[in-house]
This record gives structure tokens, C-alpha cells and sequence, in this order.
């Protein structure tokens, strides 16, 4: 019998997804009722989700060179952690539990069945959005409630890949920002952000990059073209970051 060492998320602790959402709703000037929140300080804050890049991966591919200024925390994620669950609570403040999205496939009590909770379709279909004109997601996920709908002082933007925007789950979780911009390619992403940081309009900046989970679907973990663009991607979006951090 195989044996597993699993870890539980610990949702006491501030280094976590959760805590984390908690400590961006606050920064926002959102309350919600948190075990903890992990502090964040400053005027502007950038918030960049890189799916399918967890701690391990970052390890190898990160060099810290002579980097003053970053600090590197091990955090946990949500169970399940799963992107839609994970989005879900990173713009909810809500445990999994609370906010009811608890799977990529998962059960939505008010539709009466099984739904692919990111695409908002039936399982077996391929596109987005099919069961919209029957049932609005806010209607299938009550629960489901962005702090960013709650924000009023902050200005706020996200940069997400092209064709996320205006669909249900993107309206739901994190599309009620003052400013959506789009990108079509790594390249133009990373164009996109510094054009974003240079204008010094933002407070808050969402950044969300989908090509390492992508690769790893495509050609499985630990292998040479994940390497190589996580590699790429963790080290652009540092020296990015540090440039812009004051």
C-alpha cells in the first residue's frame, strides 16, 4: 500500500491563498471575517497569478542573483487546488467551503447537477458559457461574491489572456476591475504589464499568465519546455517587478 504524505491547508496561517485574499480585500478597503490576513503595505499593489507554477518548480528555476529587495515565502494553497477554486478564493476571501466552488468539475446544488465550474458548461462540452442563457453563474454559485464589486477608492486593473474576459466565471471572480486589457502572447503580456506599471494609475494590478499549465498539459511536469518557460517567466516577472517596486 502507497503512502502519501499529504498536507492539510492550514487556513490560520497567513502564508496561504486565503489569507492572502484577505489581505488584498483589506488593502482594497473590503472587510471580510478572516482567521488572518497576510499584511500588505504601500500604495500599489501587483498581484500575479502564474498557473501551474507551484514552490518546487519555482526552486529550480528561480536565481536570485543579487536581487535586494525580494523576500521568498512558501505558501499553501486551497484544497481543492484546482485553478477555478483557487481564482475563486483569491477574489472571494471565502474558504472553498463558504464560496461553494469546489472543483474544476463540481456540483452546483441550484442547477441540479454537475458543472465545469471555469467554463461554465456541461463536462462534456468543449466551449464556454453554454449554460449562461438558462442560469447567469452568480445564480448557480450564490456564494460567489468578488471583493472587487466592493472596492470603491482604489483604481484597479487585470491583464489577462484575450477571450477570459466577460466570461461568466471571469465576471464572477475577478472582471470587475476599472480597467481590463487583454494580451494575446507572453511577449505582448509582458509588454502590456510594463506599459501598465509605467502609468503610475493603477493601486491595484492583477496579472494573470496561463503558459506554464498550459505546457504541462500538454507535455507533463518537469519537462524541458516547462522548464524553459518557467525559467523565462519567473525571472522576467521579478526583474519587472523590482524595477517598478517604488
Amino acid at each position: 500500500m502507497e503512502v502519501y504524505n499529504l498536507v492539510e491547508p492550514n487556513y490560520n496561517d497567513k502564508n496561504n491563498i486565503y489569507s492572502l485574499a484577505c489581505g488584498v480585500a483589506n488593502f482594497l478597503g473590503v472587510k471580510r471575517k478572516c482567521n488572518n490576513y497576510f499584511q500588505i503595505e504601500g500604495n500599489r499593489l501587483l498581484l500575479i497569478l502564474i498557473d501551474g507554477l507551484g514552490y518546487n518548480l519555482f526552486t529550480k528555476v528561480y536565481k536570485p542573483l543579487d536581487r535586494k529587495g525580494t523576500e521568498i515565502i512558501k505558501g499553501y494553497t486551497v484544497f481543492p487546488s484546482t485553478t477555478a477554486t483557487v481564482i475563486t478564493t483569491l477574489f472571494s476571501a471565502f474558504k472553498p467551503a463558504e464560496h461553494g466552488v469546489l472543483g474544476y468539475i463540481t456540483f452546483s446544488k441550484t442547477l441540479g447537477g454537475i458543472v465545469n465550474s471555469l467554463k461554465y458548461s456541461h463536462p462534456a462540452e468543449q466551449g464556454r458559457d453554454s449554460l449562461k442563457d438558462g442560469l447567469s453563474y452568480k445564480k448557480a454559485f450564490p456564494d460567489v461574491k468578488s471583493y472587487l464589486e466592493e472596492t470603491q477608492e482604489k483604481n484597479t486593473a487585470e491583464i489577462i489572456p484575450k477571450g477570459l474576459e466577460q466570461t461568466e466565471f471571469t465576471m464572477a471572480t475577478h472582471g470587475k476591475v476599472k480597467e481590463t486589457k487583454t494580451y494575446s502572447n507572453y511577449w505582448d503580456a509582458m509588454y502590456t504589464l510594463r506599459q501598465t506599471l509605467e502609468q503610475d494609475s493603477f493601486n491595484f494590478i492583477y496579472f494573470y499568465i496561463d503558459t506554464i499549465d498550459s505546457l504541462e498539459h500538454k507535455y507533463g511536469a518537469y519537462t524541458d519546455p516547462v522548464f524553459e518557460a518557467s525559467r523565462s517567466i519567473v525571472n522576467d516577472i521579478i526583474s519587472t517587478a523590482l524595477k517598478f517596486k517604488d
